[in-house]
């Protein structure tokens, strides 16, 4: 039987505000137990571990504490990663929009749905740019929380 994480339930409508301003919808709670230390992270998209991936990842960084968050947006058939960017928690309206002042040029869907806007961002970070499942597992993380 899984025990919901503590931390879900109090961050879950701060994250899904935030992923909601950035254009993803429907944010998902995942929660395990890691040799004895609680991991939770949440998602939105769709992400089956193959080449068509698309989704926004956001991790408590570190593990456990919920002051900061790292996102990533898996764009994978597109062959874009953004690697992970940290955030405070949008907990409060001001850090809300000091989070999506920080994130929104790297994580907001709409740079990763629109043809013309994906073509400047891989041109504004080409360290984002052809980047598969393999390659994500062999490489350092790019920002690395």
């Amino acid at each position: 039987m899984c025990v919901i994480h503590p931390n879900i339930e109090r961050c879950l409508s701060h994250l899904s505000a935030f992923a909601e301003l950035l254009g993803w919808h429907d944010l998902v709670p995942h929660h395990h137990d890691a040799d004895g230390s609680d991991v939770v992270w949440y998602t939105c998209g769709t992400n089956e571990g193959v080449e068509t991936d698309f989704f926004l990842q956001i991790n408590e960084s570190p593990s456990g504490k919920t002051n900061d968050f790292v996102g990533a947006v898996y764009a994978l058939k597109h062959n874009l990663w953004t690697g992970w960017h940290r955030f405070p928690c949008p907990d409060t309206d001001a850090t809300l929009r000091d989070a999506i002042a920080r994130i929104d040029d790297w994580l907001n869907r709409k740079w990763f749905t629109d043809d013309q806007l994906r073509l400047r961002f891989s041109h504004q970070h080409p360290e984002c740019m052809g980047f598969d499942w393999k390659r994500i597992r062999e490489c350092r993380p790019l920002h690395e929380p």
